[in-house]
């Protein structure tokens, strides 16, 4: 019989709460790189993007058209990120946009967004 004392229930809470702080971590991480996707890119690489994401195509019309005009491109930018996170739910990780953007050859982006990652993984003193 399994019996668990205080000791084992604080070190389980405490796992958890390191766990979920990761994740807000990486939340947060990510959706600071998302800004910087979204003033980098151009239409034409935004679309291109999103093919490679494999968007369905309704989906980059239904953001053409809320998103309409060159000023509210980086809306439209980063608002496709996130329809991206949500699409690919849990397959939708920091190490997965480094490779695509690194697979279609946006090096500059990719460089950026992996110093992004480097930095906020650096020990806090």
């Amino acid at each position: 019989m399994l019996t668990l004392n205080s000791t084992h229930i604080l070190f389980t809470y405490e796992i958890v709460y390191i766990m979920a702080n990761f994740i807000i971590f990486l939340d947060i991480l990510m959706s600071k790189m998302f800004d910087v996707v979204k003033t980098s890119l151009t239409k034409q690489e935004l679309r291109y993007l999103l093919k490679k994401f494999r968007f369905p195509e309704e989906k980059i019309s239904e953001l053409d058209q809320l998103y309409h005009g060159k000023d509210k491109l980086p809306e439209r930018i980063y608002h496709a990120m996130l329809f991206w996170r949500e699409f690919k739910g849990p397959l939708a990780t920091i190490d997965e946009l480094l490779r695509v953007f690194h697979l279609i050859g946006y090096d500059t982006l990719c460089q950026k967004l992996k110093a992004m990652k480097i930095y906020a993984q650096r020990p806090r003193f």
